[in-house]
């Protein structure tokens, strides 16, 4: 009886086995064709290693950037929202879905993925700085403040932080903070700060002059 048990369970783990390698070589053949551009191949590959995997870690990720390629938004978001699913702490799933709301304007389902994401991981600055953008975009000013300011606390050297909170600053009458903040972003090679941080870090040399 004892034997019979331990060939089934060899049995048992043979089989997991070539499944799970299996899965593998659709998802990297999912991989190679969808850099090829074949994204309708890339997604076929992706749901054939699902069928046999529906667990495996970032298959749902690169099924929806497939789809993303095809401008399949709405399909894009569903295998996001199952990757979330099966790896609720994966904090990539949430960044794309955000991304991918913010293209379809709803800002409020955006944020609360970045709110998500910074729950699972304080330490990416890019993380407050599109949540900054998202209250941007509903006029929630103060609350984009405080998201660039926090990017620029986490990362000093993070440029967009810095030309972002300018611009806040701007709409909120700081037009010296804002001249700091285009300066700061300029030397930190943020292109669209070239010709307002050229013209004022002058302004603000002047201002610290007098």
């Amino acid at each position: 009886m004892n034997k019979m048990l331990l060939f089934l369970m060899l049995i048992i783990t043979f089989h997991a086995e070539i499944f799970g390698q299996t899965s593998e070589e659709f998802i990297q053949s999912g991989i190679e064709k969808e850099n090829l551009k074949d994204y309708h191949g890339a997604i076929e590959a992706f749901s054939k290693a699902i069928e046999i995997n529906p667990k495996i870690k970032g298959v749902y990720l690169n099924r929806s950037s497939a789809k993303y390629n095809l401008h399949d938004l709405v399909g894009s978001i569903k295998d996001l929202d199952q990757e979330i699913t099966n790896y609720p702490l994966l904090p990539t799933p949430y960044f794309q879905r955000g991304i991918l709301k913010d293209v379809l304007r709803d800002y409020l389902g955006a944020i609360e993925d970045f709110d998500k994401l910074i729950a699972i991981d304080s330490t990416d600055a890019l993380s407050y700085i599109c949540r900054g953008v998202e209250k941007q975009k509903l006029k929630n000013y103060l609350g984009a403040l405080q998201d660039y300011t926090k990017a620029i606390e986490t990362d000093s050297a993070i440029g967009q932080g810095y030309f972002n909170r300018g611009v806040i600053k701007n709409i909120l009458g700081d037009i010296h903070g804002a001249c700091y903040d285009f300066a700061k972003a300029s030397e930190l090679n943020v292109s669209e700060a070239y010709d307002l941080g050229a013209s004022y870090k002058n302004y603000h040399q002047k201002f610290i002059e007098n």
